[in-house]
This record gives structure tokens, C-alpha cells and sequence, in this order.
């Protein structure tokens, strides 16, 4: 139950609906070969499958992938931030909750752009959204990331409101980036943020490897 005078930063309708399309996409459209192969040739009626590994090898790793994207479906957009003159509070399914003190922030940063050296997002920002408003603790701990992709101008816009009203420093930077930002915050980026081509090329080969395996155990 929210108390009076907290704030609640939750993920928009809209980039929940874009995460569950990428979840889908990256589920099904991109392992059509397997879907293909086990609906097309009745594989749930051969007694081999989930009785013999190597068999079972395409079903295996696919439903492994299906775990993996339903964790970070859930993970990413049941995420809640709680902000109250005390300080923040992080929350939500599948993962540690967390919580600080506005003593303990030493800095809000909002970054209108972070420059990647990336193909396009899975799911675009609102036009209006700061690429990320980052809270940073003392040191080199993050905190949250109010991501415009996921939360949208107005919960930053709130997020940067409270935290100036509680006197918290808040800075803006207009455009930098992701390599910038990894040396002037150390541990405000995560992996996939600093690394974006070389985890979707990793992507990309486990792909084709998925679909080699399918193609020399199931066929067409």
C-alpha cells in the first residue's frame, strides 16, 4: 500500500507491450526453424523426445530460451520504483529489493543521450525521455535506472523533482557516451550497455548454432 506522499515510478503500458513483443520475437520468430521443424513433423508424438538427449537436444535448448526470456519479461516490467521524502526504494518480482537513503545518493545524473555504437533499441524511448536518469549511492554503486525506454519522461521528470527537493545533487548532461560514461561513472552501465554489438553478435551465432542443431537432428 503506497503511503501519503510517495511517489510510485512503474514501467509504461506501452514499453510493456514492446518488451513482450521482443520476448515473442526473440522466442519464436528468430528460432522459426525450430518451431518449424517440431509443429511440422509432430515431434510432441515421438518417443524419443525428453528420453533421449541428443534428440531432445532443439526442444532443450529452446525451452531454456523461453525460461531466460520469461525471467527478464517479468524481471523488466514488474519493476517498481517508490520515491518518498525518505529516500528510494526498488522493487519487484524476480528480483533483490533495494533501498537508500537520500543521505546515502550522492548524485542523480540525467543523460538526454547516450551514444552507442548499436543497431536501433528493442524498444524506442518516449521523444520527451532522457535516455537514462542514473542514481548513483556513495561510490560507485547504482542504484536505479529510470530508463526513458521503460519509464518515459514523466516518472524521470519526478524522479529529478524529488530528488532536488530533497536536496540531493542532480546533474544533466546532454549527450555522451556509453565509454564516457563508463569512465566518469564507474559501475553506472551494465554489460549489455557498454558491450552492445559484441552480446548481439554472441546472439546472432547462438542463432544459426540453434538452428544447425534443429536442421541436423529434426530436418525439415
Amino acid at each position: 500500500m503506497r503511503k501519503e506522499g510517495q511517489i510510485r515510478l512503474r514501467p509504461t503500458r506501452s514499453a510493456r507491450a514492446a518488451f513482450l513483443a521482443a520476448a515473442l520475437v526473440f522466442v519464436i520468430v528468430l528460432d522459426f526453424l525450430v518451431v518449424i521443424s517440431f509443429l511440422g513433423q509432430k515431434l510432441w508424438r515421438d518417443e524419443r523426445l525428453f528420453h533421449d538427449l541428443w534428440f531432445s537436444a532443439p526442444a532443450l535448448v529452446w525451452l531454456g530460451m523461453l525460461v531466460i526470456a520469461l525471467f527478464y519479461l517479468i524481471r523488466a516490467t514488474t519493476q517498481s520504483v517508490l520515491v518518498d521524502s525518505r529516500g528510494i526504494r526498488v522493487r519487484g518480482l524476480l528480483r533483490w529489493p533495494r533501498r537508500i537513503d537520500w543521505e546515502d545518493v550522492s548524485a542523480v545524473w540525467a543523460f538526454t543521450d547516450i551514444v552507442r555504437r548499436a543497431p536501433a533499441e528493442a524498444v524506442d524511448g518516449a521523444p520527451d525521455a532522457h535516455d537514462a536518469v542514473i542514481v548513483m549511492a556513495t561510490g560507485i554503486r547504482r542504484i536505479a535506472n529510470i530508463s526513458g525506454r521503460l519509464y518515459g519522461g514523466a516518472n524521470q521528470e519526478q524522479m529529478l523533482d524529488a530528488a532536488a527537493a530533497a536536496q540531493v545533487r542532480v546533474e544533466r548532461v546532454e549527450q555522451i557516451t556509453s565509454a564516457e560514461l563508463h569512465r566518469m561513472l564507474p559501475g553506472s552501465l551494465k554489460i549489455v550497455d557498454r558491450f552492445p554489438n559484441v552480446l548481439l553478435g554472441m546472439a546472432a551465432l547462438f542463432y544459426v548454432a540453434h538452428n544447425v542443431l534443429t536442421f541436423v537432428i529434426w530436418g525439415l
